[in-house]
């Protein structure tokens, strides 16, 4: 048809492809109200070029985002995967303009494709400098303040944690410890907390100095290494909550230990509300008392993740456990006996000796071992137990 009418065709410039497309309304179709899955899954190459570019509409972001929240799940889904597979095409302010649409969204109607996508957008490789600071206090803010699904929460966990191992040198470091460290310690002073947010901030903790040490190590700073958990360790705490009042300040670490006894010391009254509190500790009626299933499980992981945290805070700052600081746990599990939380103990204790940095001494594993015996001879051991014990003297090689 050119040679018909002896018109030169036009020469196929990236510019002359976009405008054309633009003109044709090509995107509009093609993730616009009348989005076909299968289209949407093929059109990932055409995103990527009108996506990378400085000049693309905010029409057009406007249209693909009510999209998303507005057709079929499967459709909306579709066009997320697209455009999240297309991320390292963006131009900044189409990336921009996702990333605030995301943080936008009210909490309660976050879904799990929603912050799938946002998890897409802040760890890219390209990108995540430039929105670590901003996108860790949304996310943060979204499990402290709200109640979300299952899957959406343990996303935006996952998410936290890529975010801190992506960013160690854009993040403000102390500024965020010191955020989940308040968590923690209002907690023992009484302030409510959910168990979710508690041991969210505990692992996250984690996350923050494992993070700054692999940074220092990639910096041949050896000197830093550890640095941080020592600090920790003996870091003086106080509540900076407004309602609490006036306390003698604790160490961090023995906010950790105060945080395991009433980690257990809570469980073991939901025991006895049961109403099993009038049967004398270590009798048959309460070692197999125990509340519902799913409650008793979530116990389990919680007072596992807190004894957990405790090793390796100590293992990392190359610091033993006190033995006042061991028989303070100890005491508060004989006391209140519950066989599970023994048997975690227990564990727990054998796999701190396995350790190539012992964090527990010989002599305190002794006495537990003394103790162990006393348990016994009061009809509370349990085959868990017993199993528990058996590994302890081959640590400590007593055979």
């Amino acid at each position: 048809s050119f040679a018909a009418t002896n018109r030169t065709p036009p020469v196929l410039t990236r510019d002359f492809v976009a405008n054309w497309m633009r003109e044709n309304t090509v995107l509009e179709f093609l993730l616009g109200p009348s989005a076909k899955t299968e289209l949407v899954k093929e059109c990932a190459p055409i995103v990527c070029f009108i996506f990378s570019r400085g000049d693309c509409s905010h029409d057009l972001l406007e249209l693909t985002w009510n999209s998303v929240l507005s057709l079929h799940e499967t459709i909306s889904e579709a066009i997320l995967k697209t455009l999240a597979s297309c991320i390292g095409s963006f131009s900044y302010h189409v990336f921009d303009f996702f990333v605030a649409k995301v943080q936008a969204v009210k909490p309660q109607d976050m879904s799990l494709r929603v912050i799938s996508f946002y998890s897409s957008l802040v760890t890219d490789v390209l990108f995540y400098e430039r929105v670590c600071e901003q996108s860790l206090t949304f996310m943060t803010t979204l499990l402290f303040q709200h109640r979300l699904p299952v899957p959406v929460r343990q996303c935006v966990e996952q998410t936290v944690q890529k975010v801190i191992s992506l960013s160690p040198k854009a993040l403000q470091f102390d500024k965020w410890l010191d955020s989940f460290v308040s968590v923690i310690v209002n907690h023992v002073y009484q302030v409510p907390v959910s168990e979710d947010a508690l041991l969210f901030s505990l692992n996250t903790i984690k996350s923050l100095i494992s993070s700054y040490e692999y940074y220092c190590v990639k910096r041949r700073t050896d000197g830093c290494k550890r640095q941080k958990a020592v600090e920790l360790l003996q870091r003086e705490c106080v509540p900076n909550h407004p309602g609490t009042s006036a306390q003698e300040p604790l160490t961090f670490l023995a906010i950790v230990i105060r945080e395991i006894i009433l980690c257990h010391s809570t469980y073991f009254k939901s025991v006895a509300s049961d109403g099993v509190s009038t049967v004398p500790c270590g009798s048959p009626a309460v070692a197999t008392a125990q509340p519902d299933a799913t409650n008793h499980s979530q116990n389990e992981d919680g007072f596992q993740a807190r004894l957990s945290f405790l090793s390796w805070l100590l293992y990392t700052g190359r610091t033993h456990l006190q033995s006042t600081d061991f028989l303070a746990i100890w005491s508060q599990l004989c006391d209140n006996y519950v066989p599970s939380h023994v048997e975690t103990f227990l564990s727990w204790v054998v796999q701190c000796r396995y350790k190539k940095f012992c964090i527990v001494s010989e002599n305190d594993c002794l006495s537990l071992v003394d103790a162990m015996v006393s348990l016994a001879e009061h009809g509370k051991m349990t085959p868990a137990i017993f199993d528990n014990v058996s590994h302890l003297l081959l640590s400590l090689n007593y055979v």
